[in-house]
């Protein structure tokens, strides 16, 4: 049985340090890194109006999603949003216009992503604490490898395409 493939937004499927940080101080010298810009500065740019309607897809992201939906895969996405008025939309605009095969029906947004988890659930997510939760939880948790989230001690990928031979690996028994 395929197992459901539930995929972070921020910094997994869409590149998220880059506008955060990039844009601002001229590029991004790892994931994840602030490149001495405060976080009081990021907070400010994680409220303004238009920013998740300019993130871009991850190299390679959309590619994985076309070919693990003509292969029969459930996706879907959890993703932790801002509370403001403009980041959800803005980001189901973004979701559908780069990832047309995914169903806004399977787009959730919460600060409690674990509440998902289950046997036969995949998270994909670049974020530990919510990959140890999910796990708790009797979920597969797959950790998007970043320069922030090394110490992850669980499955991991490095780079979209990997999912395709981890997937063969769980549905195969191996994992």
């Amino acid at each position: 049985m395929k197992p459901i493939v539930f995929y972070d937004a921020d910094n997994t499927l869409f590149e998220m340090s880059y506008h955060l940080v990039g844009i601002h101080s001229g590029k991004v010298k790892s994931y994840g890194a602030t490149n001495n810009v405060s976080i009081d500065e990021i907070m400010r740019k994680l409220h303004q109006k238009g920013l998740f309607a300019q993130f871009k897809p991850i190299y390679r992201s959309q590619q994985v999603i076309r070919k693990l939906s003509k292969k029969g895969y459930d996706i879907g996405i959890i993703s932790q949003p801002m509370v403001n008025d403009f980041c959800v939309p803005e980001k189901n605009q973004t979701i559908q216009k780069f990832f047309p095969q995914i169903n806004l029906e399977k787009v959730t947004y919460t600060f409690q992503k674990f509440l998902l988890a289950g046997n036969g659930r995949l998270l994909i997510d670049d974020h530990v604490e919510h990959l140890e939760k999910w796990e708790k939880m009797g979920g597969i948790a797959v950790c998007f490898e970043r320069g922030y989230n090394k110490n992850w001690k669980g499955l991991k990928i490095k780079k979209h395409s990997e999912i395709f031979e981890l997937l063969e690996n769980i549905e195969n028994g191996v994992i």
